[in-house]
């Protein structure tokens, strides 16, 4: 399965990235969670938000992929949708993403190569 991120309904094909998810806890912790043989309390937490942060690193042809990519990111635009494959079949999920810090090196025979960081803007979908 290719990943990439959509941008205007065209598909930036992503080579590379790493997936990162933080979940914020909560503590839950109560005197149900008394030991009395060992005299001591013992912590619980709950989760109450994942935030999902993704590096990646692509590349693409000017002539395939529109350059207003790079235009549009000094624009309000806000998240685009992006699909992150595992393999040939397999999928780590879908969701919306906000593209951040994005660096770009341009060969001369217009292959644009990028990194960028994506921050989940809503709910990510695993595998599907």
């Amino acid at each position: 399965m290719q990943s990439y991120i959509t941008f205007n309904g065209t598909n930036i094909p992503i080579t590379k990235y790493t997936f990162d998810v933080a979940r914020t806890l909560v503590d839950s912790t109560d005197n149900t969670n008394y030991d009395g043989d060992a005299n001591i309390l013992f912590n619980t937490q709950i989760p109450v938000m994942a935030n999902t942060t993704v590096n990646v690193e692509g590349m693409f042809h000017v002539d395939s992929i529109p350059s207003a990519l790079m235009f549009n990111l000094y624009s309000g635009i806000r998240a685009c949708p992006t699909v992150l494959g595992l393999d040939a079949g397999a999928v780590m999920g879908h969701g919306l993403f906000d593209i951040s810090n994005f660096a770009s090196n341009i060969d001369i025979k217009d292959v644009v190569k990028y990194t960028c960081t994506l921050v989940s803007n809503s709910k990510f979908f695993p595998y599907s």
